[in-house]
């Protein structure tokens, strides 16, 4: 399966990888780490956690959590927009709901 991802603008403020698969890369170094990291903690399960770049994962259970403490799916769709590098595939919104 192949997928095309566009680079976003404003790259120092978007520390987040996103790969369709769920998985979740966030940059240590980014002046925006500190929120990016709270709203990964949300969200997401940590994976591996190494000085520059941490790795999490998105799965069932994590979005449940998420939902529980009242983040709403459009809002965590958003946020993952707003600080992704790269754009995502329409189809990716839809695996999160």
């Amino acid at each position: 399966m192949s997928h095309t991802h566009q680079i976003n603008t404003l790259l120092c403020f978007r520390p987040l990888w996103v790969c369709p698969d769920g998985r979740i890369f966030l940059e240590t170094y980014s002046p925006v780490y500190k929120q990016a990291y709270d709203f990964l903690i949300a969200v997401a399960e940590p994976v591996c956690r190494p000085e520059a770049v941490h790795e999490y994962v998105m799965t069932p259970h994590s979005l449940y959590a998420a939902v529980s403490v009242g983040l709403e799916t459009d809002t965590i769709v958003s946020v993952l927009n707003r600080l992704s590098k790269v754009t995502k595939p329409s189809s990716y919104s839809r695996e999160v709901c």
